[in-house]
């Protein structure tokens, strides 16, 4: 090869290193697609690839659908989405959700309405996730790929029969799932649904007792 030959070859090398670096420090995950029109059925059931598992918690079966990475014109691109039925007598859901951000807010919190978005349903539902028969959520949280701010978000969705004549709550089942962060993954890593345990249960009480005074866990 020739002098200038090996000039070009290795300026053109670098011109592709630094554009590989810049477009590397410049990429960052999707951010959740407000105006998407695709609603949350459609986004794990008409999905390429979408899982289906039944577990039992707290002597309840539990169905799991659930995608592992959302399709890029769903509400939430690239992470997790997830649809829990129960045939168990059941009248809300509650979810809390732990992860290992720096922020101590986001660390461990009772997973409800935003107030500022839905401020008239936010009265009616809070604390709790649903008061809907069915469970559907689908989590995000902004990334780049050299910035991680947390390595895990893992939720605790349980299927909750409230009585507010007397004001007590009975958990008939849960699911944990959620999804993780790492240096040598572009996309999120979906947590595989598992089964919740009373253990699991009394554990979370203590953050929703907190939030519902008034009522006793049966």
């Amino acid at each position: 090869m020739k002098k200038k030959d090996a000039l070009l070859l290795a300026l053109a090398c670098g011109i592709l290193l630094i554009f590989g670096i810049k477009t590397a420090f410049a990429w960052k995950s999707s951010e959740v697609n407000w105006s998407s029109k695709r609603s949350m059925p459609s986004s794990i059931y008409e999905a390429k690839y979408h899982n289906t598992c039944s577990l039992v918690s707290m002597g309840n079966e539990c169905v799991v659908n659930y995608v592992e990475h959302a399709e890029k014109d769903c509400l939430n691109p690239d992470f997790p989405a997830i649809h829990i039925t129960t045939k168990a007598q059941h009248t809300a859901w509650l979810q809390v959700v732990r992860t290992d951000t720096a922020d101590s807010r986001g660390q461990e919190f009772i997973d409800t309405l935003d107030k500022e978005r839905y401020p008239e349903d936010y009265e009616k539902v809070a604390p709790f996730y649903t008061l809907e028969e069915d469970f559907y959520d689908a989590v995000s949280w902004k990334y780049t790929l050299f910035q991680k701010p947390l390595s895990f978000w893992r939720g605790h969705a349980y299927a909750v029969q409230v009585d507010r004549q007397v004001k007590t709550i009975e958990c008939v089942g849960g699911i944990s799932w959620g999804f993780e962060l790492s240096y040598w993954r572009i996309l999120p890593k979906c947590t595989i649904p598992i089964a919740l345990t009373k253990q699991d249960w009394e554990k979370d009480w203590e953050l929703f007792q907190a939030a519902l005074p008034e009522y006793k866990n049966l």
